[in-house]
């Protein structure tokens, strides 16, 4: 074998609850926030404007998460240029 990996379990922060209150986004079934539509808005919660992804959706490793953080600060960037296309 080249490579063993020993996965465990991974239990969603204890403060979602409260997060998804004060943003007022959802939690799925599991306890981790809710995703947004798919798959025309990627990284989109159940809310506009507030983005989730990495470990917050669910089990994910630290090279995942990385690429979801600079996922979602893209988006926001385009976001906020089309907000300001449109009042232009």
């Amino acid at each position: 074998m080249d490579l063993v990996v020993h996965a465990i379990g991974m239990d969603p922060n204890m403060d979602n609850p409260q997060i998804a209150r004060v943003f007022g986004i959802g939690l799925e079934k599991h306890g981790f926030l809710e995703r947004g539509e798919h798959y025309t808005s990627s990284f989109a919660s159940t809310r506009a404007g507030i983005y989730a992804g990495g470990s917050a959706l669910g089990p994910e490793d630290i090279d995942t998460c990385v690429s979801h953080g600079l996922a979602m600060a893209m988006r926001a960037v385009g976001d906020l240029n089309a907000l300001a296309q449109k009042v232009a």
